[in-house]
């Protein structure tokens, strides 16, 4: 799997692969406001844990947030992690 920044709408794509390389699913994660994936990493049941930073839920400017994705791209839980300022999540 990988995850990144559509910066046009300020999205989280998440993508996940064959072994061949072709994309199997594309999918967008959309918020309120600015959601960006600094680094995603794959789960032993097929899913992914995804981390970056929002300003679409949370406390802050930026919250440092974490996700859970199912192997159907389906977002399982989120949380956010923040102060009034701003915090971001890379790995």
């Amino acid at each position: 799997m990988a995850a990144g920044v559509d910066f046009a709408g300020d999205d989280i794509l998440v993508f996940k692969f064959s072994e061949s390389g072709s994309i199997q699913r594309a999918q967008r994660i959309t918020g309120s406001g600015s959601d960006q994936a600094q680094a995603i990493v794959g789960t032993s049941d097929g899913g992914a844990v995804v981390v970056g930073n929002t300003n679409s839920f949370g406390v802050g400017l930026l919250d440092g947030f974490i996700m859970k994705v199912s192997s159907l791209g389906n977002v399982l839980w989120k949380r956010t992690f923040g102060t009034s300022g701003n915090e971001h999540f890379v790995r």
